[in-house]
């Protein structure tokens, strides 16, 4: 959160959070495309005066952020511009785009970061229902006792603290569009009942009264979990699970797709916001290519974003990644020599590959070090044995 205010991250003017009572929950969606929730604690001198007109504020007086745009660099790609190149993205495109009309569910697994959002978005600007709203909710965000006020909604005085107005809730504001339900496996039991209810009857039931709406939504849901397993130890509904798992397409993670390349490049123009992008230095190509990525995509575009604002040119080196990069590299001999004949031993790697890897890093140990997965104590014992250093 480096170099964002708190303006930025909430969304809300600094005026009405420094109006905003301590410890009563506030919910918020600033930079994420999910509805957030904190809790503040002001400092012993606020330093800022507060105007009469914002002193009576709480979290039901002020504006309810709007849920239906939800704003993604990528949001504005459709399946097909997602194929680049990886069999097994292709084989989940080829699937979702077979059902993106019909009313069967979608059902997306893959590890934390590895895009299932940003594919939820693609599938639903694929859709007859593009015009129309996509409503995406992180069940795993939102605070297990708020979870059924948010999803289903709730009357005038619901509940204690309730906003006067009432709520239409998530599942209301999809009507017409999509319901996307990120995490739906951190969804708690009693809620997963109620969602079951509003799936079968195509209707939803606010909090505090008997009246029911009537509902029209396409439902797409993602997980890390498996859901079978989750079905297995009584944590996810067994019945649920077979209305939410239509089509389950499963989305590779970063270190197992053969498209970084090009990934790379699609980030990179994202990142650029119309200007000119930075082009990309093959051996820092070929590091990426080994590694790990154990954020997946979140943590590629992350290490773009850094790499873009420390390269001084109009290409980023390999001195410009940042140094947390090389913590999950898979090791010197896959980076740089990937074919080592049979019969050498570790002791002449290292003098085969320490060379070249001094030079490639620019000298610089620490990151010599971390990629060999040794003390900078060993680096420099060996640079001087082969009279480097």
């Amino acid at each position: 959160m480096k170099g964002l205010s708190i303006e930025d991250i909430t969304g809300i003017a600094k005026l009405q959070l420094s109006a905003h009572p301590e410890r009563v929950v506030l919910p918020f969606v600033g930079i994420a495309n999910y509805r957030l929730f904190a809790a503040l604690r002001h400092p012993v001198n606020r330093g800022i005066k507060v105007p009469s007109s914002f002193k009576s504020v709480t979290p039901s007086q002020t504006e309810k952020p709007n849920l239906r745009k939800v704003s993604k660099p990528i949001s504005h790609y459709r399946l097909d511009d997602l194929d680049l190149g990886d069999k097994q993205i292709k084989r989940a495109i080829v699937q979702a785009s077979s059902i993106v009309n019909s009313d069967i569910p979608l059902l997306i697994q893959g590890e934390t970061g590895s895009g299932k959002e940003i594919f939820a978005q693609a599938f639903h600007r694929s859709s007859e229902r593009a015009k129309s709203s996509l409503v995406a909710v992180n069940c795993a965000a939102i605070p297990s006792e708020l979870v059924e006020s948010e999803l289903f909604g709730y009357v005038r005085g619901a509940f204690t603290g309730a906003n006067n107005k009432g709520s239409s809730g998530y599942i209301r504001e999809a009507h017409g569009g999509t319901l996307f339900l990120d995490e739906i496996g951190d969804m708690p039991l009693r809620v997963q009942a109620r969602l079951l209810r509003v799936l079968q009857e195509k209707s939803v039931t606010p909090l505090g009264t008997t009246e029911s709406y009537s509902v029209d939504f396409r439902l797409v849901c993602a997980t890390h979990h498996s859901l079978r397993e989750g079905v297995k130890n009584k944590t996810f509904r067994e019945d649920l699970y077979y209305r939410v798992n239509g089509l389950t397409v499963f989305l590779p993670s970063l270190r197992n797709r053969s498209d970084l390349t090009e990934l790379v490049k699609l980030i990179l123009i994202e990142q650029s916001q119309g200007g000119s992008p930075k082009a990309i230095n093959e051996d820092v190509l070929n590091l990426m290519n080994s590694h790990r990525w154990p954020g997946n995509l979140r943590q590629l575009a992350n290490v773009l974003r850094v790499s873009s604002a420390l390269a001084e040119q109009d290409e980023i080196h390999i001195n410009d990644l940042p140094d947390d990069f090389y913590f999950d590299l898979e090791g010197i001999n896959e980076v740089l020599d990937p074919e080592i004949p049979d019969g050498h031993s570790a002791e002449q790697d290292w003098r085969q590959s320490l060379p070249d890897l001094y030079q490639a890093m620019e000298q610089n140990i620490t990151k010599v070090a971390n990629i060999m997965g040794v003390s900078r104590n060993t680096i420099y014992k060996r640079l001087k044995e082969l009279g480097i250093k």
